[in-house]
């Protein structure tokens, strides 16, 4: 069950790829109690995402990756949608911190999985973004009527809420309402093509946990550590911990 209210030995983090704020010598994971939850808000790189699982959690502590997406608006209301990737019961405790921010949980699998799909959300909407500018340009120098324009995009077939949101602006030179920086969205898109680029080279990082027999521990270790795809493996309290490049086209065949 659930505790009835947060534990102040948990955390929660929406700082993009700053792992020293965590694991520095004065970061929050030195002080935190063991089997706390640190839970991922920001949008990170997937490696980024499965090496903080494995450091934390060869420090005792339990890492959730569950970056967000909704208007500033949502967050204010506590409406966000929230992407998760964790073990299912881990996920069952996180509920009293993931309650108040949003009212939508996708649960896609494993540490990493959300953050996989974060990626591909916003490499998408990038892509949304940057097509459209081209075509109001190409609009408003063949001669167009801009606000025609902007009609014909907000009910037409390529009126996504990303089209009809960004057209109006872009048609009306104003973007004071803007509310995800170009830097921010040029980090994220660097981070999924890098994604992208590894799975068409045929593997995937997946993050694993093993529960082993203490006596079958060290030759299991053994086994492990000959295998070309382990790239990292670290050893709690009788669990192994590991991260592995597998040759395989999706997360599922590593089983």
């Amino acid at each position: 069950p659930m505790p009835a209210r947060p534990s102040s030995a948990d955390a929660a983090s929406l700082i993009p790829n700053r792992p020293a704020i965590a694991l520095g010598k004065d970061g929050a994971a030195a002080a935190m109690k063991a089997g706390s939850l640190a839970i991922e808000c920001s949008t990170v790189s997937h490696q980024h995402a499965l090496e903080m699982a494995r450091e934390l959690r060869g420090r005792g502590l339990v890492y959730i990756d569950c970056p967000v997406t909704g208007l500033p608006q949502a967050a204010a209301a506590g409406k966000l949608t929230l992407l998760v990737g964790a073990d299912a019961a881990e996920l069952e405790r996180a509920g009293p911190y993931l309650a108040p921010i949003g009212d939508t949980i996708r649960h896609f699998g494993a540490v990493g999985t959300g953050t996989v799909y974060k990626l591909i959300n916003n490499l998408m909407g990038a892509v949304q973004i940057a097509s459209l500018a081209e075509g109001v340009a190409m609009a408003e120098q063949a001669g167009l009527d801009r606000t025609l324009v902007a009609e014909a995009l907000e009910t037409g077939a390529v009126a996504s809420p990303q089209v009809i949101r960004h057209s109006k602006r872009m048609v009306a030179r104003d973007f004071s309402g803007a509310s995800f920086t170009s830097a921010l969205r040029y980090k994220d898109a660097v981070y999924a093509v890098k994604l992208a680029e590894d799975l068409d080279k045929g593997g995937i990082r997946a993050y694993v946990t093993l529960e082993v027999e203490p006596k079958r521990q060290i030759d299991v270790a053994r086994s492990l550590a000959k295998m070309p795809q382990i790239e990292t493996l670290h050893t709690v309290s009788g669990k192994f911990d590991l991260v592995a490049l597998a040759r395989t086209k999706s997360a599922e065949d590593m089983d």
